[in-house]
């Protein structure tokens, strides 16, 4: 079962059942320009094969040559608790894309660049996404060091989507998704 509240502490690093050492101090001190500049995403090709990183600041702004921004890869987590309801999470209002908006419990992106590597091929396990998943509700969530495993995450499948964020940027917006989303459940 999973467990959330204000008990959670904080630390260095986990290990999880499997033995896999994941630092868990990523984003301290980072604000979210930070993040936009030093994150670096995982670019594909529309067969989920990955082709390059650039940073989040490039793949989520729509331009004149890419009006539907850069496909990348995301994942989304549902989590779940012991009797089945959905945590759900407000995004923050820093956020650059759908800021304030009400969503799943974490979505974000696999990152180039992570030990151990968030980077996954298609057709197997995505492990180096569960991996991201862990890092991500670690620090928007606070979720403890080892209460969750990569291993625990049901992978569901992956939908490739775009959405424009004209809710808060008007009909012209710069700003924007364009994903192949990964879509995992925890319980």
């Amino acid at each position: 079962p999973v467990h959330w509240g204000r008990t959670m502490c904080r630390s260095d690093a986990a290990v999880t059942a499997s033995g896999e050492t994941i630092q868990m101090d990523y984003g301290a001190g980072m604000s979210q320009e930070d993040f936009m500049l030093k994150d670096e995403c995982l670019i594909l090709n529309y067969n989920d094969e990955v082709i390059g990183a650039d940073n989040k600041y490039n793949v989520h702004k729509f331009v004149a040559g890419q009006p539907k921004g850069i496909v990348h890869r995301a994942f989304s987590v549902m989590l779940f608790d012991a009797e089945g309801r959905l945590l759900l999470q407000q995004r923050a209002a820093e956020k650059v894309t759908f800021p304030t908006v009400w969503t799943n419990t974490c979505c974000s992106h696999p990152l180039h660049g992570q030990v151990p590597s968030e980077v996954d091929v298609p057709g197997v396990d995505p492990i180096g996404v569960k991996r991201a998943a862990v890092r991500k509700l670690r620090h928007e969530l606070g979720v403890k060091p080892g209460a969750l495993s990569p291993d625990g995450f049901k992978y569901m499948g992956r939908v490739h989507y775009w959405a424009s964020d004209t809710l808060t940027h008007g009909p012209s917006a710069p700003w924007g998704e364009h994903e192949i989303d990964y879509l995992l459940l925890y319980q």
